[in-house]
């Protein structure tokens, strides 16, 4: 037995090598999983070349995920107080409330947080520098329940968060580093666009969906998610293909001649890295750049490159400059898209490429291959799946590069002084009717089924059946579809009898500097109960409860009272099965007789001494907003009465019932 089909695809070994390397950081049983397959690489007498390609790029790329891995700071930083931290800000993403930052921080330790800035302003820039005085908490606290953690991204791999306010940041200075140079250059043009005669709802999406900047606000973003078009405020493949359509037809005249017909290829290279450069080096622009070079490079030299090919060389270039990108979602959904339109939309689409109607069909095909493709992703990490996906994407197809193209020549005319009144008219309203695309997907609320946990078993059999479902698009044999049809048939038959995710019974206190809450589950609903005044959640919860099997929409926030068969709360005492905890805002909390625990609220002043006298209880939680000292003071009364103490400045609370 020789399998040759490996031979069309050289660089598949160096791209699934470079993902086992990336993840392996994290997952060290997968080495196990990379010698296996090397083994039964030499076993089907493969070629021992990319074999061994595939072993060398794992290590290679694991090495490199190592070195770029930051020392664990001091634990001490981590007491709850205030400090001055000073650093430079690497990423930011912006809401209509806040912003998210990914800050390097030099002092008073090295560390990488992720840091929540509570207000828009000041409008923080990649390569700020800045003085934040906050409450630095360490990430890994979460290491038990993850889900309780701040929405991140873990391919940023931040050691710590940060809550902080307007008021106490500060930005000192800026980067002159090369890649913040790169940023600087897209938050310039961006601001040509923002200047430019068109609508300012305008000139948002589209300085968002050519140079991947800006922010078009919250209730966008959710249209255009609940659309499936969210891939659309951000540079990907989709728009560095227009943007090499539209230098390779102003450079056709070149085809004349043959040489300088050739020579466009290169030209048309050197343009896509210009813009990728322009859009600061994203790892999908770098993806769809680097394809894009094998192809045109292939053309060149007059040779051949399957596009599939070109699509795991990429992926392995990617991860051999960042292997962290391995854990990105936009570079999971970019991939997975890419390669969901390589393999499935030509067998989607119903005619034959000599057709007539062959494009207008794959209009249709093509979002329906990148959704079946990138299915698995969206509900693994936002448990939703849009359903009108495909003819949303159909019409966005027609319209979209238009309204790029032509919103960029408007900027262009504007910025060199010529009057644009009435073309940016047009592109106004062009992007009314993207927005309208996007409003028939949000007002159809069967369209956005949301809540959907599939758990790791679910997830697994998914991915599966899209793998047969593409095997028997590409068999040929009817007695092969046969048997993927009953493979098929299994996994269905599979998915129906796996056992339901057990609805959770158990608590869990967390909180950060300027907030804590007790979030409980039990049968099938949740509640959020907060220790202070502030009545939104920390965080997320959406995750957290969607785990237990708890739909959103039977999560209590901030309850008065909980009146439930397992879970009572009154007063100050929460019952919960045969447990009891004590919630204490002062020294009268509560009723006499023993408890499980009791939580002191961040405003609680009293005599601890007091409670545990008179509830003698098993364990004392210190809310993580109350004062440093005070919160010192009762942890070294409780631990002098022999009572363990939870510092939710260092750690969070579980509790089963």
């Amino acid at each position: 037995m020789r399998i040759t089909r490996l031979d069309a695809f050289p660089a598949f070994p160096a791209a699934a090598g470079a993902v086992v390397g990336a993840v392996a950081v994290d997952y060290s049983w997968l080495w196990a999983v990379a010698g296996l397959f090397f083994a039964i690489l030499i076993f089907v007498r493969v070629r021992l070349v990319p074999a061994l390609l595939f072993i060398i790029m794992a290590a290679a790329v694991s090495l490199i995920a190592r070195r770029m891995e930051v020392p664990e700071p001091d634990a001490s930083v981590f007491d709850g107080r205030a400090r001055l931290w000073s650093g430079t800000v690497e990423s930011v993403r912006s809401s209509d409330r806040s912003q998210r930052c990914v800050v390097s921080f030099e002092e008073p330790v090295a560390m990488r947080c992720r840091m929540t800035l509570a207000d828009v302003t000041p409008c923080l820039r990649p390569g700020d520098m800045i003085d934040v005085d906050g409450v630095a908490e360490c990430s890994s606290k979460y290491a038990a329940t993850p889900l309780l953690s701040y929405a991140g991204d873990r391919s940023e791999r931040t050691q710590a968060d940060m809550l902080v306010m307007q008021r106490s940041c500060r930005v000192t200075g800026h980067s002159e580093a090369f890649w913040f140079r790169l940023q600087d250059l897209r938050h310039t043009l961006a601001e040509y666009v923002y200047d430019s005669p068109l609508a300012p709802a305008t000139s948002r999406l589209l300085a968002a969906s050519v140079f991947g900047g800006g922010d078009v606000g919250d209730d966008r973003k959710e249209a255009f998610r609940a659309s499936g078009l969210s891939h659309l405020l951000c540079v990907s493949g989709f728009h560095v293909a227009v943007f090499a359509l539209v230098v390779s037809f102003l450079l056709f005249p070149l085809k004349i001649c043959e040489r300088l017909g050739r020579g466009r290829y290169l030209l048309i290279v050197l343009a896509v890295w210009v813009y990728a450069a322009a859009t600061g080096l994203q790892p999908s622009v770098f993806r769809a750049a680097v394809m894009l070079t094998v192809y045109n490079l292939a053309r060149l030299f007059q040779r051949n490159s399957p596009p599939l090919n070109s699509l795991f060389l990429a992926v392995a270039i990617i991860l051999t400059v960042n292997p962290l990108w391995v854990f990105s979602i936009g570079f999971q959904l970019s991939v997975a898209a890419v390669l969901g339109l390589l393999v499935l939309s030509g067998k989607l689409n119903p005619l034959a490429r000599r057709n007539r109607f062959y494009g207008l069909a794959a209009l249709f095909a093509v979002p329906l291959a990148a959704t079946i493709a990138t299915a698995p992703v969206l509900l693994w990490h936002f448990h939703t799946l849009p359903l009108l996906t495909v003819p949303a994407n159909a019409l966005a197809s027609l319209v979209f590069p238009l309204f790029m193209v032509t919103g960029c020549v408007v900027v262009l005319l504007d910025a060199a002084g010529l009057p644009v009144g009435f073309a940016a008219g047009g592109v106004d309203w062009l992007a009314e009717i993207i927005d309208r695309i996007c409003g028939v997907a949000v007002d159809a609320g069967w369209a956005n089924p949301a809540g959907i946990s599939l758990g790791v078993y679910g997830t697994a059999v998914l991915c599966a059946y899209i793998v047969v479902f593409v095997a028997m698009l590409y068999s040929r044999k009817r007695s092969h579809r046969l048997v993927l049809a009953s493979a098929g048939l299994v996994l269905a038959g599979a998915a129906v009898l796996l056992p339901e995710k057990a609805e959770a019974s158990d608590i869990a206190v967390h909180g950060n500097a300027y907030a804590s809450e007790i979030r409980v589950r039990c049968g099938g609903r949740g509640y959020i109960v907060p220790l202070s005044s502030r009545k939104r959640p920390v965080g997320n919860p959406e995750n957290y409860f969607l785990d237990g099997g708890i739909a959103s929409d039977r999560v209590e926030i901030a309850p008065d009272s909980i009146c439930h068969e397992r879970v009572r709360l009154h007063g100050g005492m929460l019952l919960m099965g045969d447990k009891r905890l004590l919630i204490a805002a002062n020294d009268s909390s509560g009723i006499a007789g023993s408890v499980d625990c009791i939580v002191l609220k961040g405003r609680y002043r009293g005599c601890l001494d007091t409670l545990l006298a008179r509830n003698s209880p098993a364990a004392v939680i210190i809310a993580s907003d109350m004062a440093p000292d005070r919160r010192d003071a009762y942890a070294a009364t409780a631990a002098a009465a022999g009572i363990p103490v939870c510092d939710l400045t260092r750690e969070i609370f579980l509790l089963d019932f």
